[in-house]
């Protein structure tokens, strides 16, 4: 059978570079936005904040000295961080309105090529009927992203992603059966030719039945289906062109209990299968799973843990779908009423499933990436915070090229308006 990918820079990808992958954009997207977004669960709120920070990487390339000397880059550099977001959240009468937007700039010190621009902006309506309601939403982000490293340069890549969904669920209702159904579309897109066969579209229909009781908490069961596309990656399989596309068909179960004011759980464990829609193409059958947890035992001393097994679709040219394993635990301690302390830590485990195995030098590494974080916030006032961490950021990717380890560190001055 022949079976090949094409793309307009693919074979020069395959042929000189073996990928940094996920391992930069993790540590960017958490040190960015960490995913937030405004949603109607949350109290009415109006508030502003702006900050501006100062911080040393002691390895912004992800790489060996040799490899980022090939790509025009020192390994050590200072950047400058300058950003603000704002949440609007208000009821009027059965509607809820919520929106969130972010911006934030960064300039190297030493490697401009590196600098970037990240925007993020959510909202939606939600109406009240009854104990249920019904929830549109949108959510829309865009930044600067580097996660194909080609040997002789560095790719610049502005990656956007948006989403529009449309919920209905009963989660306001204490008692008895609380149902929920959704609908949404989410795409992807990349401005670097590099980069255009991993541009996808998903569109996904989930529905769910929980049984709630403030007691015994809320247990639940669902499904869900996806349909991604790759809409730019074309295969020629025996004399006919495909696009890259899989399904993703998932059933399983979940609880969530709030045992007491300090201890609370959710859980979900589901069964995915995972098909290609190309001949012969790679497939995943099994558990996927995740656990949160919050454990408050003081009123100054907080914790939280999550580990979770998924399958996404994969950022990675010659790649279909990735399988990735998280572990993440946070821990804080209020001093007083003017600082407090926290550690965070997480590991991410990740594995590619290539579009095809018939061509070995698109062999795609796959890669755990170790993070550990101290940080200290003191505030001045209601208004104005100081923030400082330190960080050790470890790749373990096996290709000894791109194994590395990143000392971060970095000082913040917040201001915030509005409650």
């Amino acid at each position: 059978m022949r079976y090949v990918k094409l793309g307009a820079l693919g074979i020069l990808a395959a042929t000189l570079c073996c990928g940094s992958a996920l391992a930069q954009q993790t540590y960017q997207l958490y040190q960015v936005n960490e995913g937030k977004v405004a949603s109607p669960q949350m109290a009415d709120s109006q508030i502003v904040d702006f900050y501006v920070g100062e911080n040393y990487d002691s390895n912004v390339t992800h790489s060996d000295q040799a490899i980022a000397e090939a790509r025009g880059l020192q390994q050590a550099d200072w950047y400058t961080q300058v950003g603000m977001n704002a949440t609007v959240i208000q009821t009027l009468g059965i509607q809820r309105f919520f929106v969130r937007g972010d911006a934030e700039f960064t300039w190297y010190a030493r490697n401009h090529q590196l600098d970037y621009a990240a925007a993020h902006f959510s909202g939606g309506d939600s109406i009240r009927v009854g104990q249920c309601a019904v929830t549109g939403e949108g959510d829309y982000y865009r930044k600067r992203t580097d996660d194909v490293v080609f040997i002789a340069a560095a790719i610049e890549n502005v990656a956007t992603t948006g989403s529009a969904e449309l919920n209905f669920d009963c989660s306001q209702k204490k008692f008895g059966i609380a149902p929920s159904v959704g609908v949404s579309e989410r795409w992807t897109t990349n401005s670097a030719d590099a980069f255009r066969d991993a541009d996808n579209k998903i569109f996904t229909v989930t529905a769910g039945l929980d049984y709630r009781n403030p007691v015994l908490g809320s247990l639940g069961f669902f499904g869900e289906y996806d349909d991604v596309k790759f809409d730019h990656a074309l295969l020629f399989v025996d004399d006919t062109f495909f696009k890259d596309s899989f399904y993703d068909w998932s059933a399983g179960a979940r609880y969530v209990k709030q045992f007491d004011p300090r201890f609370g759980i959710m859980a979900t464990v589901t069964y995915t299968t995972v098909g290609s829609n190309i001949p012969d193409g790679p497939d995943f059958h099994g558990v996927t799973y995740s656990l949160d947890a919050t454990y408050n035992p003081l009123p100054r001393l907080f914790g939280h843990a999550n580990f979770s097994r998924q399958v996404l679709p994969s950022d990675q040219p010659f790649a279909t779908f990735s399988v990735s394993e998280n572990y993440e635990a946070d821990f804080g301690y209020a001093v007083n009423q003017m600082l407090r302390l926290s550690l965070r830590g997480w590991i991410d485990d990740i594995h590619y499933h290539e579009t095809t195995s018939l061509l070995p030098i698109l062999n795609i590494p796959d890669q755990r990436i170790y993070y550990a974080q101290a940080d200290a916030g003191f505030r001045i006032n209601n208004h104005l915070w100081i923030d400082g961490f330190v960080a050790e950021q470890h790749g373990d990717v096996n290709v000894a090229a791109y194994d590395y380890w990143s000392t971060i560190v970095g000082l913040k001055v917040r201001v915030n308006f509005g409650q």
